[in-house]
């Protein structure tokens, strides 16, 4: 037969045992809330750095043809339709479209 003083024995023990299992679903559900804030932290970074990058590039690629001799901008420019065609037939070969080849 169960005593008032086994019940209130269980009941300490239950409440024991709730607000441990609460303190670990809080404390998991923080920890992943932390690696999803953690996680789109580095890729809002990662992006802010290739853009930051292109950004560099660019202003490098103006300044050098704002200074640049006629003599350069044309050897510049035949290395960027040069690297053009070179990337389309890549592109073609790798679709499985016509390319003749050297």
């Amino acid at each position: 037969m169960i005593t008032s003083q086994d019940l209130a024995g269980a009941r300490v023990q239950a409440l024991s045992v709730t607000v441990g299992l609460l303190t670990f679903v809080f404390v998991g559900v923080a920890a992943c809330v932390a690696l999803i804030v953690g996680a789109f932290y580095l890729v809002v970074s990662f992006v802010l750095l290739v853009l930051q990058a292109l950004t560099e590039v660019f202003s490098g690629l103006a300044a050098t043809w704002a200074g640049a001799d006629p003599l350069l901008k044309v050897v510049i420019l035949a290395a960027l339709i040069y690297g053009g065609y070179r990337l389309y037939r890549s592109w073609r070969a790798k679709r499985g479209g016509a390319c003749p080849t050297n």
